[in-house]
């Protein structure tokens, strides 16, 4: 059933008939059950009329709050990678402090909580490797240098989990994957909060 449309009474038969949306739905309701149920669509929050001056938008402890990051793990136990979530944890990958990831962020901070939520901040050790105006570039490129590390998932696909890679030699193949694809970027340095 198509998303938005959970709890109907009716689903049309042919493709002309419409399908009747109970009245206590309404428009926004069912508006925001389909941005509830189908992963395809994510909200993204309006941050453009942020000053750079607001606590929201100078969250980060890094001065370029986008780019690639590595994070490692320091449980000995495996956990699922979507342990936040335990409708599907069990079905998921499970890593451990043997693991580590690289990915793209467009806020360093606010990815780095993410990972706490599902690990715990006493085993996530998050950190930034280069700040770039193309973060979806940069994480292709570096994928797809870093694919005889990548784990699968139980389903079998390619994750950017990384195996049988010690985090230092992530880190210095990724920013050879960047150097040869020839992407712009920096290395970030942490500020220092006054």
């Amino acid at each position: 059933m198509p998303c938005g449309m959970e709890g109907l009474d009716h689903w049309p038969i042919s493709r002309n008939e419409t399908p009747k949306i109970p009245i206590h739905i309404g428009f926004m309701a069912a508006k925001e059950s389909r941005a509830h149920h189908c992963p395809q669509r994510t909200r993204i929050p309006n941050t453009m009329s942020q000053s750079p001056e607001s606590p929201a938008a100078s969250d980060s402890a890094y001065g370029n709050d986008v780019g690639i990051y590595l994070v490692t793990l320091s449980n000995v136990q495996p956990i699922s990678v979507n342990a936040q979530d335990p409708r599907i944890a069990t079905r998921c990958l499970h890593v451990t402090l043997i693991n580590c990831k690289i990915g793209k962020a467009h806020s360093f901070k606010g990815r780095e909580r993410n990972y706490w939520k599902t690990f715990g901040a006493q085993h996530v050790q998050f950190r930034p490797i280069a700040c770039t105006s193309e973060p979806r570039a940069a994480e292709r490129v570096i994928l797809r240098a870093l694919l005889p590390w990548r784990l699968r998932s139980p389903a079998g696909r390619r994750t950017e989990w990384l195996g049988n890679i010690a985090p230092d030699d992530a880190e210095r193949v990724a920013l050879e994957a960047l150097r040869d694809a020839e992407i712009a970027y920096t290395k970030p340095t942490p500020t220092i909060a006054m």
